[in-house]
């Protein structure tokens, strides 16, 4: 198992751990973002691209705490 982190912090975790969190085995994976009241995960298979979803993923987390979730 394979665990990037970016800059964004992720309540509870070690202090290496941040709000993006992307989880990869093989050809699939999670990604991981928490927002002010939420925490999102996205699931991608083996036919999708990590960065995608990262970038898909993180998108909605913007528009959440832009919101105020």
């Amino acid at each position: 198992m394979f665990l990037k982190d970016s800059k964004r912090a992720l309540v509870g975790a070690p202090a290496w751990a941040t709000q993006l969190t992307i989880s990869k085995q093989g050809r699939e994976g999670i990604v991981i973002v928490k927002t002010t009241q939420a925490i999102l995960i996205g699931h991608y298979g083996e036919g999708h691209i990590a960065g995608n979803a990262a970038t898909t993923v993180e998108q909605l987390a913007d528009y959440l705490i832009k919101q105020g979730y």
